[in-house]
C-alpha cells in the first residue's frame, strides 16, 4: 500500500499550532523501518518535526508529487540512511562506508573517497512517459569541483540526471541535468564553493523546459536558471545515488563527493510556486532538528 493512502482524504491547516501532533502514519512507518534495521527509536522530537513536515506537503497538495524523500536526521546512522517517503527506490537506502561518526544534526557528510548511499531509484521506469522530473536537495556544505552530489551517468559516460552544488565548468556553481539538458546558475546567484548551507532544487517541468531554483535564509526563493532547449533523449536505466553518481561505464560510483546533505528528495517538476513551499517546509523542519539549514 502507498505510504500515502492512509493520509490521502486529510486536511491540515496551514497554521502550525493545528497541526495535529500525534505522529503522522507515515512517519510512524518510517519509524518501524528504522528498528527493523536495528536502529533506536527516533526521538519524539524528531517524529513531532517530520510530522509537521509531512502535514505541510500534504496540506499544500504536495505529498503526492513526492516519489521519494531523506531527511537525515540526526538520530543515527540507520535513522539518516532510511528515507521518510519511499514510494519507489529501497526502503533504507544501500550504505557505502559510511559510519555514524558522519552523521551530524548537519546532516550525512561525504568523505570524497569511497562514501556513498545507494537510493535504488531507476529514472528508467519512473520518468520514461513523462515530461516532468525533478530533485531537489539541502546541501549544508556544497562539494568541491568535479565532484558529484548525486545523480547518475548514461551508457556514453555523460551526465544525465543529476544535481550538483559545485559544477564549475563554464564558471557555474550549481547544475542540474535532466536528460542531457543543463539548467545552471551563474556564480553571482550562489554563495562561493564551501559556504554553508542553500536549497537547491532541478525541475523538468515540460519536454523543453528545465529550471533551477535557489534559496536559504538569506537568499530568497528564487529561479535562477531556465532552459528552453530540446530534451528529446529519454532517461536510461540506472540507479541514482548520493554523496557520489553511478558511472554506466565503470559500472560503480565515481566523483565522491564531500558534501555534507541535510535533505534530499526526487519528486515531478515543481513550479517555483511548489518549490517555494516545499523550501519553506525544508527550513522549518530543519531548524526543528537543530542543525542542517542557514
Amino acid at each position: 500500500m502507498s505510504t500515502y493512502s492512509l493520509n490521502r482524504h486529510r486536511r491540515f491547516s496551514l497554521n502550525q499550532s493545528s497541526i495535529n501532533q500525534t505522529p503522522d502514519p507515515i512517519v510512524t512507518m518510517w519509524v518501524n523501518r528504522v528498528t527493523a534495521t536495528g536502529g533506536p527509536t527516533p526521538s519524539t522530537n524528531t517524529q513531532q518535526a517530520l510530522t509537521t513536515f509531512i502535514q505541510t506537503l500534504e496540506s499544500n497538495n504536495l505529498l503526492s508529487s513526492m516519489y521519494a524523500v531523506n531527511c537525515f536526521v540526526p538520530d543515527s546512522l540507520s535513522a539518516s540512511i532510511c528515507p521518510l517517503i519511499t514510494t519507489v527506490g529501497n526502503n533504507v537506502w544501500t550504505n557505502t562506508n559510511f559510519t555514524s561518526s558522519d552523521i551530524s544534526v548537519n546532516g550525512l557528510k561525504g568523505d570524497a573517497s569511497s562514501r556513498y548511499l545507494n537510493t535504488g531509484i531507476n529514472a528508467f521506469p519512473l520518468f520514461q512517459n513523462s515530461s516532468s522530473a525533478g530533485m531537489t536537495m539541502y546541501a549544508y556544505t556544497t562539494c568541491s569541483s568535479g565532484q558529484y552530489d548525486n545523480g547518475y551517468t548514461n551508457n556514453a559516460g555523460t551526465i544525465q540526471f543529476a544535481l550538483d552544488s559545485n559544477n564549475t565548468n563554464n564558471n557555474k556553481n550549481a547544475t542540474f541535468t535532466c536528460w542531457g539538458i543543463d539548467a545552471q546558475d551563474s556564480a553571482s546567484f550562489l554563495p562561493s564553493a564551501g559556504t554553508t548551507g542553500f536549497y537547491l532544487s532541478g525541475n523538468r517541468l515540460f519536454s523543453n523546459d528545465c529550471r533551477l531554483y535557489i534559496a536559504n535564509s538569506q537568499i530568497s526563493h528564487s529561479q535562477v536558471s531556465q532552459n528552453v532547449g530540446s530534451m528529446s533523449a529519454a532517461p536510461t536505466n540506472q540507479p541514482i545515488y548520493t554523496h557520489a553518481a553511478w558511472g554506466y561505464q565503470l559500472s560503480t560510483a565515481f566523483g565522491y563527493s564531500n558534501v555534507c546533505m541535510s535533505f534530499f528528495a526526487v519528486h515531478v517538476g515543481l513550479t517555483p510556486a511548489q518549490s517555494s513551499i516545499l523550501f519553506t517546509a525544508v527550513q522549518t523542519m530543519r531548524q526543528s532538528l537543530g542543525g542542517g539549514f542557514v
